[in-house]
């Protein structure tokens, strides 16, 4: 009997690390020529099946186990408004920081991925750009399915861009067609009248492009909860020169408002 116990506990540990050795393999995106060759070109690249569908499950789990503590999105300095009567942004969100983390088991596997593959930017594309990301950020996002996306934005600012990378996982089991929700970026140099390409956001695929480049999240409907992960690859100090730089521009926005406002006021009392 105590051979029996002993056959299957050492099955359990020798599975168990199995599953963390598949869960802890990084992307290795650098060595894939075709997903770098369109990094390089388009400014964006996509991979299938980047992460096995055990964690897709998990890491989904999780998400939804973390809704008590998401917030609905904010949008972010860059935004560009949308016509119509859409709303802008309608995601619930949370920053996977530690704190947050660690109430999770699955979860950390995929942010050690991502920061990994942080590693491999540096030295596949963003160093020949004389330039680094010495830091990643995570954030975890769920469209309810209630007809929201996130209209047309940039993730990071052309003249200080502070994130340099944005990558991103979906977590979507058995996503349809039907469900929208598509992610739609604007290659390179893309503008408005430009043509746009569409990235279905299946279980396990993941998506790196560069911060400054346009892109929206399409609406989701049916009542499918769209679920990702994302990562942002950043520089600490062009992080803090584009903040302060954000911070100016919304104090002179400010500051002009104040003294239209003033001209207007003389102008209406100078009529009566």
């Amino acid at each position: 009997m105590l051979v029996v116990v002993a056959l299957i506990a050492g099955y359990a540990v020798a599975r168990a690390r199995r599953r963390v050795a598949r869960f802890s393999t990084p992307f290795d995106c650098a060595a894939d020529e075709t997903f770098m060759r369109s990094l390089r070109e388009k400014g964006y690249a996509v991979r299938e099946h980047a992460i096995p569908r055990e964690l897709v499950l998990a890491c989904a789990e999780e998400a939804r186990g973390l809704s008590h503590v998401m917030k609905h999105g904010q949008i972010q300095n860059g935004l560009q408004s949308d016509q119509g009567a859409r709303k802008a942004r309608g995601d619930k969100m949370v920053t996977l920081n530690p704190r947050v983390a660690c109430n999770t088991r699955y979860l950390p596997y995929l942010m050690d991925k991502f920061d990994l593959l942080r590693t491999e930017m540096n030295g596949a594309v963003l160093e020949a750009k004389d330039t680094h990301a010495d830091c990643t950020t995570f954030m975890l996002a769920v469209y309810p399915g209630d007809g929201t996306g996130y209209v047309r934005h940039k993730d990071s600012d052309d003249a200080h861009t502070g994130r340099k990378l944005t990558a991103i996982v979906y977590l979507n089991e058995g996503w349809k067609a039907t469900d929208g929700g598509s992610f739609r970026i604007w290659p390179g140099d893309c503008g408005d009248s430009d043509p746009c390409e569409e990235v279905a956001p299946d279980g396990g695929k993941l998506v790196v492009f560069y911060s400054n480049l346009w892109h929206e999240v399409l609406p989701v409907v049916n009542g499918s909860a769209r679920i990702a992960c994302t990562a942002w690859f950043s520089n600490r100090a062009d992080l803090a020169a584009e903040i302060i730089a954000e911070e100016r521009a919304a104090k002179l926005d400010q500051a002009l408002k104040k003294i239209a406002l003033k001209k207007l006021r003389r102008t209406m009392n100078s009529g009566k």
